[in-house]
């Protein structure tokens, strides 16, 4: 009889797998968890089938990609100070409080949570590349950026594109949209140049 949701313990030892978290796998047929996830994962009350409300991954070296996306009874993440390049958190009805300050994010979409209340995602540390376009004169790297603020002096921003004529700026400061009206992912971008 399974005590703790699969599906649930598939996400939490696909962290494991894929970002570095250092704690022990769960049994697959969910009938026990490891003494190591408490206390940074919060179950439900049920008897059975015991599903995850809170998942605390702060200051655990994570790197890569995070999908946390089919906790669907999460109300609480956190994930701040790690070294994640990407989160998503898409289709989490009940997630009423995030918080993934200080990780490396470029990018969220927070369109899908009706029940967010409480969001910071200050602080992030971005790398971008640089490249020469011969044929425009400029540098120039991708990257989604739907509110750009204290820009410095020397780039632009436009239809996806951040530009600069020289390669002596270094970093700039940035602010991304999240989809939800106020809310912002903010940090600096630090610029590498190649030819």
């Amino acid at each position: 009889m399974e005590t703790y949701d699969t599906n649930d313990i598939a996400v939490v030892n696909a962290i494991i797998d894929n970002n570095g978290l250092d704690w022990p796998k769960a049994p697959d047929d969910g009938s026990s968890v490891p003494d190591e996830w408490d206390p940074g994962v919060k179950w439900s009350d049920e008897e059975s089938d015991r599903r995850i409300t809170e998942l605390h991954l702060s200051q655990k070296n994570l790197t890569g990609a995070l999908n946390v996306s089919k906790l669907t009874e999460l109300r609480r993440l956190a994930c701040w100070s790690n070294e994640l390049t990407a989160l998503d958190v898409s289709k989490l009805a009940r997630l009423a409080d995030l918080n993934c300050s200080f990780n490396k994010l470029t990018a969220l979409n927070l369109a899908e949570l009706p029940a967010l209340q409480h969001f910071t995602g200050k602080e992030q540390t971005g790398a971008l590349v640089m490249t020469w376009n011969a044929k425009m004169k400029r540098y120039n790297a991708p990257i989604a950026l739907s509110k750009v603020i204290s820009l410095a002096r020397g780039l632009r921003y436009r239809e996806g594109q951040l530009m600069s004529s020289y390669d002596s700026v270094l970093s700039t400061g940035f602010a991304v949209d999240v989809g939800r009206v106020g809310k912002f992912i903010s940090g600096e971008l630090k610029l590498t140049y190649e030819r």
